[in-house]
């Protein structure tokens, strides 16, 4: 499936209007790009990595901190496979 990103999180690699195609069944391999559910019905695109009683969601856009998230607190984890961009 795709989602449309709002925000600017990880800019410059995605940037809003930008359209992710996304992969629910691939594996989780750390330090790759994810749609992120979480247990308050959120979701944002991040880079994560697996750390010890959770992850680590990484913004490339250095305006974003790093945050982390319990384990109980993510709901799901899908995988972003592609991106695709519109020129005006």
């Amino acid at each position: 499936f795709a989602l449309r990103i709002r925000g600017n999180s990880m800019e410059p690699e995605i940037s809003e209007g930008d359209l992710i195609v996304c992969a629910p069944v691939k594996p989780f391999v750390s330090g790759k790009i994810y749609v992120v559910v979480t247990d308050e019905s959120e979701a944002t695109v991040k880079q994560v990595w697996r750390k010890e009683g959770g992850y680590e969601l990484v913004a490339r856009n250095p305006e974003y901190p790093t945050r982390f998230l319990a384990d109980e607190k993510v709901i799901r984890l899908i995988r972003v496979i592609e991106v695709t961009r519109k020129y005006s």
